[in-house]
């Protein structure tokens, strides 16, 4: 008697193990990115501010080795994950709609087939991840004023293609999903680099945090400086002439944010 071919749930659930390795890969994997792009436009942002003669936030992530924490990676893989999870939830409900619960069904009688009708709604998060990752560049070109081109716009055409264009001559289900996957990987990887990207400027740029004054308890207070880090433990300021600051939070008795004109 011929064995019975095994449904998808059971092909998941007899690799469950190998499924934890891979998330586990991928949550690293996306906090790398997350954390080169935030060391590596840091450190450019510092050097273009320095030549520039501007103020310099230069007491967060002043050497990119310290910015690198477990915290850190974490986080950072986690908002890959975020952002992905996001995106599948297309795939999910469509699958959901279109075949329900005869999705065990089907997978058993022609796998290969059911597995290319997943694959064609994987598109969806492939193109959309590329086009929100172009438009996160556009936003951060324009908001942070980047001189530098984003280097990696190769590397996601590149991903779109490999997501995309084996479908049309690749006739293993798996190996589809398994490209698309990749593809997907790809995406995020530049997606939590840009992520990166943004924390790595914005930490080095104080213009773009709050501009207060500091009355302090003991000592000289500050009368207009950019409040751009806090901790429980102190409040890091930096003045329109560059000079840093930091004041332990016991001597901070208060902290008023400069309204601009017009505000």
């Amino acid at each position: 008697m011929p064995e019975e071919p095994k449904s998808i749930l059971a092909s998941i659930e007899g690799s469950y193990q190998f499924y934890t390795f891979l998330f586990t890969t991928f949550v690293i994997f996306m906090g790398t990115g997350s954390w080169l792009g935030q060391r590596i436009w840091h450190r450019y942002e510092t050097e273009r501010r320095r030549a520039a003669k501007q103020p310099v936030a230069s007491f967060a992530l002043s050497d990119g080795d310290k910015s690198f924490s477990h915290t850190s990676l974490f986080q950072g893989g986690l908002f890959g994950v975020f952002q992905l999870g996001v995106l599948l939830l297309y795939v999910v409900f469509m699958v959901g709609w279109t075949r329900g619960s005869r999705i065990t069904e089907d997978y058993a009688l022609d796998p290969s087939a059911t597995l290319k009708s997943v694959a064609v709604l994987m598109g969806y998060p492939i193109l959309m991840l590329a086009l929100l990752v172009i438009a996160f560049l556009v936003v951060v070109r324009r908001t942070l004023s980047l001189g530098l081109p984003y280097p990696g716009f190769a590397g996601i055409a590149l991903a779109v293609a490999i997501g995309v264009v084996p479908f049309f001559w690749i006739r293993n289900g798996w190996g589809i999903l398994a490209l698309q996957a990749f593809s997907l990987t790809m995406l995020c990887f530049h997606f939590s680099y840009v992520y990166g990207m943004i924390l790595g400027v914005r930490a080095a740029n104080p213009t773009l945090s709050s501009r207060v004054s500091v009355e302090v308890v003991h000592g000289n207070g500050l009368a207009d400086a950019w409040l751009y880090e806090w901790t429980d433990s102190d409040y890091r300021l930096v003045t329109p002439d560059g000079s840093n600051h930091i004041i332990p939070a016991t001597n901070v008795k208060e902290i008023r944010e400069i309204k601009s004109v017009g505000s």
